[in-house]
């Protein structure tokens, strides 16, 4: 019998072998992101030596992916689709020293700080909802604890402890965008806790928050306890048992064609029942 050299009547099975070899790559590494790049680099080899064509790798690849089960754990007995842990440490050094004329200078400082030392876990547990988690040790305080139901891209709804959005450095956006290198002294003394030079407006709140988009513009609102959350819990009584409320409004964007420009406007306002006063109690609104 005389073999026949590779011929196009003889690249079909040469072709079929491959493909099945190539879609047991990709299926087996679908749900693994390393090896799935493993078998789209064995597809774009067989391209290359004319084994395959690119419309039959394109082929194998939507195969694949329909085939692909996501990454699934099982917590409480519960299917979460989607794990994710994460961390920030931020250590400090002081070297403080002052010079007082006339009277005795204060204690230099020279001492290492944990600043912050966070630790977050969100979960995915349903199609557009998740769990958040994200604790701070250094102030052994929780800086986010809730639950998240998005109905769609632009509509998020939390429902837990958070900060509310008064204040653009007060609010949920990261410290690393911020350029200043402390919170400005109007926005301290809105948001920081009441002492008679403090508003004690902004900051943790308990409740239910809600936060919306439509193309540049933002916007959010949220009805939440009237004090102000140190830990896990509220400490409501008898005397500032009422809702506080929260709505905030804005516009962002770029200064036309200069693309490395960035702008924020916007206003957020909140109405706090018995709790303005350096001691908050019954009818010392805010």
């Amino acid at each position: 019998m005389k073999l026949q050299p590779n011929t196009h009547a003889s690249r079909p099975h040469r072709t079929g072998c491959a493909a099945i070899l190539a879609l047991l790559a990709l299926t087996a590494g679908a749900t693994l992101p390393a090896q799935a790049q493993d078998g789209q680099a064995i597809l774009d080899a067989l391209v290359r030596k004319g084994v395959l064509t690119a419309a039959e790798a394109e082929q194998i690849t939507a195969e694949a992916d329909k085939k692909a089960s996501p990454l699934s754990v099982v917590i409480g007995g519960k299917s979460t689709t989607k794990l994710s842990l994460g961390g920030r440490l931020q250590v400090q050094y002081d070297a403080l020293s002052t010079d007082i004329d006339d009277a005795q200078d204060p204690s230099r400082l020279s001492h290492f700080f944990i600043r912050r030392a966070y630790v977050s876990l969100k979960a995915d547990v349903a199609t557009n909802a998740s769990v958040q988690v994200v604790y701070d040790f250094a102030s052994t305080s929780f800086d986010a604890a809730f639950i998240q139901l998005k109905p769609s891209e632009d509509l998020a709804l939390h429902f837990g402890l958070r900060k509310v959005n008064l204040g653009y450095e007060e609010a949920t956006v990261s410290s690393g965008s911020l350029k200043a290198i402390e919170r400005s002294g109007a926005t301290r003394y809105f948001v920081e806790p009441a002492n008679g030079n403090r508003l004690g407006a902004g900051g943790y709140r308990l409740g239910v928050f809600a936060e919306g988009k439509e193309g540049p513009f933002f916007w959010g609102a949220a009805l939440t306890n009237p004090e102000r959350v140190t830990a896990a819990t509220s400490a409501g009584n008898g005397d500032n048992n009422n809702i506080a409320a929260w709505a905030n409004v804005g516009v962002k964007g770029k200064f036309g064609r200069w693309e490395d420009s960035r702008y924020i406007f916007g206003t957020g306002v909140g109405y706090l029942p018995d709790q303005g006063g350096v001691t908050p109690g019954s009818g010392d609104d805010l």
